[in-house]
């Protein structure tokens, strides 16, 4: 009888845990991407995103090794690098970000074009 209840509750607990997992703001996870026409050595950057506040619109993570405050609006995303570049990505398509970075010195030159996808 024991084993009956026992095997009975394992069904129920792997659906509790893959509801978990389905509702996972979009926006968790690891993305890495190049920015396109830089002549940096690495143009590949990174944004680590650990957890979303969608009733306030935040989000925590960072980009590259930089803890950075993230805003998310709709399919939006916008944050502001340790260079203090402004950041603006879109969400496109399922694991996919594209975007701007613009540099905080650049003057009058036109933000680099960044393709990111989840990892």
């Amino acid at each position: 009888m024991k084993r009956r209840h026992l095997l009975s509750a394992l069904p129920a607990s792997f659906a509790a845990a893959g509801t978990a997992r389905a509702q996972q703001h979009w926006l968790v996870g690891d993305w890495v991407g190049d920015l396109l026409g830089s002549r940096d050595a690495d143009p590949r950057r990174r944004l680590t995103v650990t957890s979303v506040d969608v009733a306030g619109g935040t989000a925590r993570g960072s980009w590259g090794r930089n803890e950075t405050p993230i805003q998310i609006s709709g399919d939006t995303v916008r944050l502001t690098t340790g260079g203090n570049s402004p950041v603006v990505l879109r969400y496109t398509a399922p694991d996919r970000l594209e975007g701007t970075v613009s540099q905080s010195n650049s003057g009058s030159r036109p933000p680099f074009t960044i393709v990111m996808r989840r990892r």
